[in-house]
């Protein structure tokens, strides 16, 4: 992974800029700030502050800075350029954050195990059921409603002033400020502690500036409510709507929604083929001809959007193509944008660094209020290599064994015991005696495989079943380096030809034969080529032409997803070994390889002429 960047850019006051390599003073409404790396996600909520979640399960909280329009000195331009986190947090108690959100004031932690937590400094607009904040003072405060009444949350989403959680499977609770009907229960009040909406709610959509509530159903309806003044909800008409009202879904099915996001005047609705939708007034920020119906966006009809983003007034369109459109209020708004007000999508220039640099599925676009993010996403290449390792349910070496109950689960054997600890015929015996289910033990492997918690009072039940420490540390990669020095349980020989001493042998590198299919498109090839005869096979000849030495590196890379070299090796000869070693090996696209291989050159400054 190449070294993150964030771009962030807001109103008048508050403009920054973050990991700029070089100042460029032709953006006016920009200035630079400090780096940020490995970031999973950025919320902001006002335009003062923002938060990152980076990828080592950390928080950092930053606060924007005014811009200064006089002249300071060179001393103090240095010194401006420092801007460090005013905080930093770590969830206790081991737990793994699960994703994080913004509402307009407060900030919330959502954990694996569903836990919330929650950062807020002011006492007069909290939106979180927690008392004794003092004013300006952030602070990492546990939501202890949700376990003091026996809820698990499962997923979340915020609006202006509220928060929406889906609980125990189906169960849809909100607390905050319920004007406008947002709540969808013909109140108009404040809830400090959350309440029970409805039930059989199985998605919920919104913006963290929104006064108004997505959601689909059970039987796959789409409803709303909450401001309608300007039509923005789809449902053929304007108006407040108090009681969830049907949205009209013609020209999309509601369960290929991909995402759905509200802004002041308008809201956007983007389905998994890319789709573009969108309903709301002409005016001041919708796309200059008024409808009271989700309808196409015909100037998007041929790019496929993968992200959506939405502040108080402005929607961002990221494409598979790295290819950025917005529309509404975008002056203050957008990078390199000279117009006020844009009624259509405007495709919008990415600044320089974005456009030198290969982007592969990284880039990843955010809102604030009146802020608009791009940086690049941290993808931790090697959890998505095992889950399509797990998707594909092939070249599984054994089986878990359910004969009573009708089914078999093929698996990796070593796999599952260097995650547990224990014998796969213990984990089998076990899931017998209590009863579990085809989906509940699938549940459990994808805890396994690369560490997904979809249910986690399932998980915590298998985990109790399995006498297993719950909530689970997020080990995934420290026990592949484990395994890594397990000789015993590698099962896998590659042969490399080399010279030993004047002459001609072939040393082998013992290696997990499932590692090299998680890994190596060029070896899942290979196995899925193989007959029935050659099925079992335990080694092959090596013939990319590669070293020993460098073959070892690469295998470790394999296990670790870092380039490590020793005394003993040459750094010049394993850079040329293997530079060409991502396309040969077919490595997963958003592969950090060439990342760390780059590494490798600048640390030892060779010499590549």
């Amino acid at each position: 992974m190449k070294s993150t960047h964030l771009y962030i850019q807001g109103n008048k006051q508050y403009n920054f800029l973050l990991d700029l390599l070089k100042e460029e003073s032709d953006l006016p409404y920009y200035s630079p700030l400090t780096k940020i790396q490995r970031i999973k996600k950025i919320v902001s909520g006002s335009d003062e502050n923002f938060l990152v979640w980076k990828c080592n399960n950390k928080l950092e909280l930053y606060l924007s800075k005014p811009n200064q329009e006089e002249e300071i000195n060179e001393k103090e331009k240095e010194k401006e350029k420092e801007h460090k986190p005013v905080r930093e947090f770590t969830i206790p108690n081991n737990e793994q954050i699960k994703d994080i959100y913004s509402t307009y004031q407060t900030y919330l932690i959502c954990t694996q195990s569903g836990k919330i937590y929650s950062l807020c400094n002011r006492n007069e607009y909290q939106e979180v059921p927690i008392k004794g904040f003092e004013n300006g003072d952030f602070q990492l405060r546990p939501v202890t409603f949700f376990e003091d009444n026996n809820l698990t949350v499962d997923s979340m989403n915020t609006g202006s002033f509220v928060v929406y959680y889906i609980c125990n499977g189906d169960k849809l609770y909100a607390n905050g400020w319920n004007f406008e009907g947002r709540f969808g229960n013909g109140k108009n009040n404040y809830e400090q502690m959350p309440i029970l909406i409805r039930n059989k709610v199985r998605r919920i959509f919104g913006g963290h500036y929104a006064s108004s509530l997505f959601f689909t159903t059970s039987d796959n309806a789409l409803l709303a409510c909450g401001d309608n003044d300007y039509g923005k909800l789809g449902i053929g008409r304007r108006g407040k709507v108090s009681l969830p009202a049907k949205v009209l879904t013609t020209g999309f099915e509601t369960s290929n929604i991909l995402d759905i996001k509200t802004c002041s005047s308008h809201s956007v609705l983007i389905t998994k083929e890319g789709e573009t939708f969108s309903c709301g007034d002409k005016n001041p920020s919708g796309l200059g001809e008024e409808t009271h119906t989700f309808t196409k966006i015909a100037s998007l009809k041929n790019k496929k959007a993968i992200q959506l983003a939405t502040g108080a007034n402005t929607s961002l369109i990221l494409t598979d193509e790295n290819e950025l459109y917005g529309w509404g209020f975008l002056h203050y708004n957008v990078p390199n944008s000279d117009t006020k007000l844009w009624f259509q999508p405007n495709k919008i220039e990415l600044p320089e660094y974005f456009t030198t640099i290969d982007l592969g599925k990284t880039l990843r676009i955010a809102c604030g209020a009146y802020s608009t993010f791009l940086y690049l996403g941290f993808q931790n290449c090697l959890i998505d290599d095992f889950k399509k390792l797990f998707e594909s349910k092939k070249y599984c070496d054994s089986k878990l064994n359910f004969n009573k109950l009708g089914f078999e689960i093929p698996i990796f054997k070593i796999l599952i015991q260097s995650r547990t600890k224990l014998k796969s015929e213990k984990i089998e015996k076990t899931f017998i005696q209590n009863d579990f289910t085809k989906k509940e033990i699938y549940l459990f492997l994808k805890w396994i495989y690369f560490e997904e918690i979809t249910s986690p009072n399932i998980l915590k039940k298998i985990f109790n079943s399995l006498n297993l420490i719950y909530p689970p540390e997020n080990t995934f990669q420290n026990d592949l380096k484990t395994l890594s020095k397990d000789e015993d349980s590698k099962d896998f020989k590659i042969l490399v030809k080399s010279i030993v001493q004047k002459e001609e042998k072939y040393l082998s590198i013992t290696v997990h034969k499932f590692i090299l299919l998680a890994r190596s498109g060029l070896f899942r090839e290979m196995f899925n080529n193989l007959n029935e005869k050659e099925k079992n096979i335990n080694q092959i000849n090596d013939y990319s032409g590669k070293s020993f030495e460098s073959l070892q590196i690469l295998i470790n890379y394999f296990y670790t997803n870092s380039i490590l070299l020793t005394a003993d090796n040459d750094p010049q000869l394993i850079y040329e070994e293997l530079e060409d070693a991502f396309e040969y090996y077919q490595l997963n696209d958003n592969s950090n390889f060439n990342h760390e291989l780059n590494k490798v050159k600048f640390k030892y400054k060779l010499n590549l002429n």
